[in-house]
């Protein structure tokens, strides 16, 4: 991360604390609603009546504000478990990941070693992130909605891979990895909030619906728009490829820096843990 994105998101820093501490106290707050016992139980018995639940899903990323005048649509998929504090399943503590892809490019650098080789290589941009924070059903039955909240990080990752196979028989002709870049990895907090609806299908399994706002404030990311890679000094990046090279504004061109915020729509399914 270099200095410009920082100098940005210190004008939005304040706003961010304020909202991610908000979050932070509903966190811990959920352990204390679900240590309270209906009247009789034993407290004692508390994590033997944990419950969980764990649910994948596919999700499109539509960026926007700022974001969505530089980037396209995104497409990816997640994971999240969701551990119960009560028996009626009710109010949980929610953990996710998630990866969107929001552009790829291929193309077919030349080599520059004596063995004849066909390269070719891909550059892509993505969206990871992870969060923890609350969920909360609204309702019981067979369909029920529910909210979540989260706060954790998102990371931009823009990378090169590049994979070589020997044109000639003289050579195994084995596909395998040549050089490969790590270009852009921004790292900045996130706060997600959403609804989804559950719709029970059968004993342990559901429909999983759910729509999500992902704030991630102020970030330094790739676009589509990179330059042509036909006007690039391969033998300069192959070489310093191998020496970690990052920021390399011939081949990638300058990030862009600004608000970079999502909101997805999301569709998998739930099965219960235990």
């Amino acid at each position: 991360m270099r200095l410009g994105i920082g100098l940005h998101r210190v004008v939005a820093s304040r706003r961010e604390t304020s909202f991610a501490v908000l979050a932070l106290v509903a966190i811990l707050a959920l352990p204390i609603a679900g240590a309270a016992q209906p009247h009789g139980d034993d407290p004692g018995n508390f994590w033997s009546r944990l419950q969980g639940e764990v649910r994948t899903y596919g999700q499109l990323a539509f960026p926007v504000g700022e974001f969505g005048g530089h980037v396209g649509l995104g497409a990816g998929a997640g994971f999240s478990s969701t551990f119960f504090l009560h028996r009626e399943r009710m109010v949980g503590l929610r953990v996710e990941g998630n990866m969107a892809v929001y552009g790829t490019r291929s193309f077919r650098p030349q080599p520059t070693t004596t063995v004849p080789l066909d390269v070719r290589a891909r550059t892509t941009n993505s969206i990871m992130s992870a969060g923890i924070g609350p969920q909360i059903y609204l309702l019981t039955g067979a369909v029920r909605p529910y909210v979540f909240g989260t706060v954790g990080f998102t990371s931009f990752v823009t990378a090169t891979r590049t994979r070589a196979n020997a044109t000639s028989p003289r050579w195994h002709d084995n596909e395998g990895p040549y050089a490969s870049s790590l270009d852009i990895d921004d790292v900045g907090m996130a706060m997600n909030a959403g609804g989804g609806l559950s719709i029970r299908v059968r004993d342990g399994m559901a429909l999983d619906i759910a729509a999500v706002y992902q704030h991630n404030g102020i970030a330094e990311y790739m676009t589509r728009g990179y330059r042509n890679p036909d006007h690039v000094d391969w033998n300069r990046w192959y070489r310093e490829t191998l020496n970690d090279r990052r920021y390399d504004p011939e081949r990638i061109g300058e990030p862009v820096v600004s608000e970079a915020n999502l909101v997805s729509w999301r569709i998998g399914a739930s099965f219960d843990l235990f």
